[in-house]
């Protein structure tokens, strides 16, 4: 998985010793999600609050305003 974080201007250089922490996150949700939750735009929403969500919650003090999800690789 590949994503891009956006974050203020101020804060792009300390979210790098975050970014471990938030992708453990990111990738512990996505080990439970199902196909189900990338069918339909009402699920791929939910999903995407909730990853954004995730992500806040591991990084510290700095606000994550969105994440873009560039690449997934499905095994």
């Amino acid at each position: 998985m590949t994503i891009d974080i956006e974050v203020s201007a101020k804060d792009v250089d300390r979210l790098e010793s975050y970014t471990p922490r938030i992708m453990d996150r990111i990738q512990t949700r996505m080990s439970d999600v199902t196909p189900n939750e990338f069918k339909g735009r009402a699920n791929l929403s939910s999903l995407c609050k909730t990853l954004l969500w995730e992500a806040n919650q591991a990084s510290g003090p700095i606000m994550i305003f969105d994440l873009f999800f560039k690449e997934f690789v499905f095994i």
